[in-house]
Parts: C-alpha cells; structure tokens; sequence
C-alpha cells in the first residue's frame, strides 16, 4: 500500500520489463511497515440534508463475486460516501459476468448490491440500467460493461437514455464505438432539475509507456477520447438550450486528467465547471498507476450549479493494495453547499 515503509536496506540488480524499471531484490525482504491515513475532515461538514452526487468505478463488478467485494462496496456508500442521494456507477457486469453467454442483463449485479447495501445498515436504493447490444461496449468478452445510477427515494427518475443511434447523430455516436455509451437520466430533487450523464470513456489501453522506447510517451487513445468530449460537449449544449432550468451534471471514469484535452473539451469556453479542480493538489487523485497518482473520475457541473457545489475524493481504495480495497479507484463525492 501507499507509505508502507521497508525499513531494511534493499539490494539488487534494476531490471526493465513493461514499460518500467524495477529492483529485482537479491534476497527476501521482511515485512512492511504499515501506513496510516489521515481521516478526511472534510466529509464531517457535509450538512445532514445535503443533495450528495458521487461517481464509483467498482472495478468489474458481478455477482458471482465474493460476498466480501460486495461488503466493501457497500460499506464504502455508507460510511465514507455517507450514502450519497445519487450514484453513477462504472463496471457493472451482466448477470453472469465473464461468462460469453449471450446475457446482457444487469439486474442481478445491481440487485445484490443493493441488497449488500441494506444488510450492511443503509438505505435502499432504486437502480438504473439500460443493457447494451451483446459485446458491442468493450470490457472482457461476454460481460457487457456498463455504466449504472443508484438512487435514493430523495431523487425523483423521468426520462432516461444511452448516448446511441438513432438518438443521436451517427457522427457523435461513432466516437462510442466498441466503448461503454453514456448513460444519460433526468431526475428531480425537490424542485431541482437535474440532467446527469454518466461516462466511462476511452480507456488509455495501448499508449505507449512512460518509460517506453517513445518520448514523449504517444497517447495513441487520447483521439478517441477526445472524439468523446467533443460530442458531448455538443449535446451538453442542445440540453442547456432545451432545458435552460436545469442542473447539469456529468462525471465518471473519463480515463483522463483535468488538465488533458478531452476535460478541456467539456471545460473551455463558457462549458462546465470540473469540481474536482476544488481539490487540493495534493489530494487530487483517484486512481495509481505505476506508482504514479492521477485522476480520472470526476463530476463536472454546469454553471448554474457550480457555485452551489463542493467536492472531496474519498481515499478508500487506490492507496491500498490489491487484497485490501474495493476497487481500483477512489470515488468522488460533491454536495450542495
């Protein structure tokens, strides 16, 4: 885990494989030194009835899972999240997971979280998910990835949609092709309107490494991505024309930083305001690779919303290692002021 301390001296030769280098050690090393971490004092400002939005990547969830991966999730929503009025979702498998099936249906995953969520002392949340077409949407063959919302009563569901042909046009759906479609609902909290779009975006697979023959390391992804950006920053705008009443809200696992040009896509010239730029720098993570710390979920919001609007990232899993977390990204949590 992050700041685990081996206090003996370590030898060896450095090695490189993978894209990186490495200390292949001489002999067995002891034991770490465990790490603490600090408690996030920010979640105790957080007023009692505040409208809480978050996005949890849950890391390729299904049900024949261990129970402990559905416990820890659902610990995660009620303690650390303080069970958020809405939760956008990334990762849910169909009902029978990695098995090249034909299912597509999700119903089961999202069932038996829910369930873990109640038995673990919280509330019960209502689900939404709209299946994909059968290994359309990337992800391991036959589960059928999917983005999914979970949702208090506090949350009033209307109309809801994927971002696809014939909804949209066939140049904009494109840009999703072989990737997980936005998931797109309209909900109300009391007399506030809210637009949510729920992404999981290109993922950085084949870019070249950090520590590769290329450099500047090549971001072969990044097109697509930003192909991305481009069309929804396009319907962002069509629903602000058509819904001038409305909050917007998008977020995910948009698989980039805040800094990168598919944010900026969403972000530059009078677009949506990126919460998670609030953050302190050193906090501004959710998710290591290699060692290095990045952030790749996020909530935006439109500016009809923003001044309205905090926001933390919940360190709960990427500091951890493999056995001790839940998934392979922290979630971020915003909240009415």
């Amino acid at each position: 885990s992050t700041g685990d301390a081996i206090t003996e001296p370590i030898h060896g030769n450095i090695t490189y494989s993978y894209g990186n280098y490495k200390i292949g050690v001489s002999k067995k090393l002891g034991g770490p030194r465990p790490a603490t971490y600090p408690e996030d004092f920010s979640l105790k400002t957080i007023p009692g009835e505040a409208l809480k939005i978050s996005t949890f990547n849950v890391e390729n969830l299904y049900p024949e899972l261990p129970e402990v991966k559905f416990k820890q999730i659902a610990r995660i929503i009620i303690d650390s999240l303080k069970t958020p009025d809405l939760i956008g979702l990334q990762e849910i498998h169909d009902n029978s997971g990695p098995k090249n099936d034909g299912t597509v249906d999700a119903k089961t995953t999202l069932q038996q979280l829910t369930d873990f969520i109640v038995r673990e002392g919280g509330p019960r949340y209502r689900f939404l998910q709209l299946n994909p077409e059968n290994n359309a949407d990337g992800g391991w063959p036959g589960a059928n990835i999917r983005n999914a919302f979970l949702y208090l009563p506090t949350m009033t569901l209307g109309a809801s949609y994927r971002f696809q042909d014939p909804a949209f046009d066939e140049n904009d759906a494109s840009e999703f092709s072989g990737t997980r479609k936005p998931l797109i609902a309209f909900f109300k909290h009391g007399e506030k309107k809210l637009i949510v779009i729920n992404c999981h975006l290109r993922s950085k697979g084949g870019d070249s490494p950090t520590m590769g023959t290329l450099f500047p390391p090549v971001r072969f992804s990044e097109v697509q991505r930003t192909a991305q950006t481009r069309a929804l920053r396009k319907h962002v705008e069509e629903l602000r024309q058509k819904h001038p009443d409305a909050g917007i809200v998008v977020l995910g696992d948009m698989n980039d930083f805040e800094f990168s040009p598919a944010l900026e896509n969403l972000t530059q010239n009078g677009g949506l305001i990126n919460l998670v730029e609030s953050v302190p720098l050193n906090q501004r993570y959710t998710y290591i690779f290699q060692g290095f710390s990045q952030v790749l979920d996020h909530i935006l919001v439109s500016d009809n919303l923003s001044p309205a609007f905090s926001a933390t990232i919940v360190h709960v899993n990427a500091d951890r290692s493999s056995e001790l977390r839940a998934s392979d990204h922290d979630p971020v949590l915003a909240w009415l002021k």
